[in-house]
Parts: C-alpha cells; structure tokens; sequence
C-alpha cells in the first residue's frame, strides 16, 4: 500500500507538563507508507504512531488504500461507536457523525442512522460495532433501492453512496505464533457476490478499542508549531448524576438566577413521570453523541421500541443558534416530540426558543450561562422537561 515510503526518521518533541516531573519526549515513529495523499490531492500525508503507544489495528479487507480523510472517518465513527454496549451504527462524513443510532438489531440501526440525513450519507463512512451480516448488507441495500424522498421544491441526490464500511475485528493468534487480525463478518457465496457488485467499497477491519480508552489515554493536535497532548474525553455518561432544571409544575421562579448562584435552589427528583426513565435514556444516547460532535453542537434524537436514534446533528458551527437550526432542519417533522442534547450551555434565549416552538419535549445540556434564567423560563413556559448534567463536552476535531 502507498505511494511512497516514509523516511526512517522518526520525529522528536519535548513537552514538560504541569503534573510531569521533569521535561517528557514524545517520539513519533512512521507507520508504515505515505499514504495517497493529504486532506487534498496537492497536499502529502503520512502516518506516524506515538512511541509506547500501540496504533489500532486495521486491515483494509477489499478497496483502495486508505485516505487522510478514511483516517479520520473511522477515528470519528469508531470512537463514537465504542460508547455503546449494545449493536450500534454511526455514519460520518467530514469527520462528523451524520447519523447515530443503537438497537437490539444491527439491521434496524443501520437503518435508523442512515436515515437520519439522506443527503450527508452520500460519500459516508459507515461504522457498526456488531459482526457484518448479510442481514446488515440487505439493509443497506433497501436503502439504497428506497432513496430519497425529496420535499416539494427541493433536488437532492437519491443516492446512497458509502465510501468506506468499518466492522470489527478480532487479533488471533496463528499456530506459528503470528497475530492477525480476524473480521467479524458472514464468509458466504452471498456475501461475496454483494461486494462484488460494490467495487468503489472500502471495506476495513478493526479491533474496536476499550470504551474507555485504555489506562490515561491522550489526543494529540498540532497547533502554532507545538504539538498539544491532553488527556482523551473518556468520561462516562451516567444519567442518574444529572441534576432536573425544569418539571412539573412548570412555575419558573424569578430568583432562579440568584438561588442557583447561591446554591439554594430546591433539588427536583430526576424522574417525575412515567415517561422520564425512557427519556433519561434517550438523553443519554444523546449526549454520547454530542460528545463526539464538533462544537458547537446540538443533537436531535428520539427512542422508540427499544431503540435510540438521532433525526438531526448541528455541529462544527461557530453558533449555539446556527447548531440548533441545523438540528431543526434536519430533523424537520421529527422534532415534535423529540429529545435534545447540547454539547455547552445556551449564551442566549434564542436556541430555547427554537427547540420550544419546533415541538421539542425534553432535553439534556450543562448551565453557566450569565443568562441560563432566559432559556430556564422558556423551557417552563411550554413545559420542556430539561436535566443539566454538570459538564460540557466540546470537541474541535
């Protein structure tokens, strides 16, 4: 693979931590070639790996090589993958998850995160965390003979095109002692004919990583010719923590704003309706997926008969409104009654104002806004059952 091979000089950094006694040398050592080219085609990419760090591994099972951006499709869509126990699908496109979804089925996730945005899904990346079945390659095959669906005055493609397919992988070792890399995927006459009639598929193996990251997990960027190291946001999502804003009665107090400075505000009970326990877990599903958004962001997402789906994703704008519209938009019908998660605390009114007039019922997000009392009355006003969870979670790549 490649189209070049990457010189042997490995790439040194010295870096001295507030906690680190003493200065700590990162090195980066090449990972095999180059690879086809950058994030554009005049641009050269190279893969390296952090020294003592161990990359995940992966095997290109059917397709061309690997891009820059396939690298960061798959970072995206199986680290977002990796945060659910159960079968669980996550469509990318730009480094973005464009559609979530987890349910008993593997087929019904699938189904549910592609339909989220029809129109992002083409050139996708396409991450499930369950074996490849050929009930999963049906699936994807109804969508594609179902396309799109265009509202009245609008073109969009009615194409689904997937640009790479991840699916787990299991190491193994063989009777002469090599490890390899086993794709949890069907070996049948049907499975293969359903490849073959998708030549453009990159289909890639991987050995999904411990949801947690593994011991003091780190992110690295590189930035105004430093490289930045801090710890990897693998904080866990635990409802039963968060903290109820709004409930029955939906009497919003005036001296919200100043109880909740001087911590006096009256605690609520996190469920306080049949339906609650239900949402709490779609909020959950939720902000899973918030946290792995780009800021700013905002999620859409709805459960039904077991199952936890996004109907619109805002993320990577410079607005918490801008985030919410495109939530909104995305989502359009699907919002009546939906759930919302916001990645940071809403700086104005506005987006409450939105989420309250598109139908939206409950929602999930972290107050520290000097104006958290406008969106709190807003949430009141048309009885918008919300949690604060204590913490944000912004991510920018």
């Amino acid at each position: 693979m490649g189209t070049g091979v990457v010189e042997k000089n490995a790439l040194r950094a010295s870096t001295t931590a507030p906690t680190d006694k003493g200065a700590n040398e990162i090195r980066a050592v090449p990972v095999g070639q180059k690879l086809r080219y950058g994030e554009n085609p005049y641009q050269e990419s190279v893969p390296y790996r952090i020294e003592g760090e161990e990359p995940w591994k992966m095997a290109v099972l059917k397709g061309d090589e690997l891009s820059h951006n396939n690298y960061l499709d798959i970072d995206k869509g199986v680290s977002l993958a990796t945060e659910f126990d159960r079968p669980a699908c996550v469509v990318t496109k730009h480094a973005s998850p464009t559609g979530v979804a987890e349910a008993d089925r593997g087929a019904d996730a699938v189904t549910l995160a592609m339909e989220t945005d029809p129109v992002a899904r083409y050139g996708c990346g396409l991450t499930i965390n369950f074996p490849f079945t050929m009930e999963i390659a049906n699936a994807i095959s109804e969508l594609k003979k179902a396309g799109v669906k265009p509202k009245e005055g609008e073109i969009i493609s009615d194409k689904i095109f997937i640009d790479v397919l991840v699916i787990p992988g299991k190491s193994e070792r063989t009777e002469g002692g090599e490890e390899r890399l086993v794709p949890l995927m069907e070996q049948s006459d049907g499975m293969k004919a359903w490849l073959e009639r998708h030549p453009k598929l990159k289909l890639v193996a991987c050995e999904f990583p411990n949801a947690d990251g593994g011991a003091k997990p780190k992110d690295y960027m590189y930035a105004c010719g430093r490289l930045l190291r801090q710890d990897k946001n693998v904080r866990p999502t635990h409802h039963e923590e968060w903290k109820r804003i709004t409930g029955p009665p939906y009497v919003f107090d005036p001296e919200w704003a100043k109880k909740k400075k001087e911590k006096r505000l009256e605690p609520m009970p996190n469920a306080m309706k049949p339906e609650d326990g239900e949402r709490l877990k779609t909020l959950a599903f939720a902000w899973k997926v918030a946290k792995h958004a780009r800021s700013n962001a905002v999620v859409l997402a709805r459960g039904e008969n077991g199952a936890f789906y996004t109907v619109g994703i805002g993320s990577g704008q410079t607005s918490r409104i801008k985030a919410t519209r495109d939530a909104l938009e995305k989502a359009g019908e699907r919002a009546d009654g939906a759930g919302f998660a916001s990645d940071a605390f809403f700086p104005f009114r506005d987006s409450a104002d939105a989420l309250a007039a598109a139908g939206v019922k409950f929602g999930v997000y972290v107050t520290g806004s000097i104006r958290d009392a406008d969106s709190v009355k807003v949430f009141c006003d048309a009885k918008v059952d919300t949690w604060d969870t204590g913490y944000r979670v912004f991510a920018h790549k």
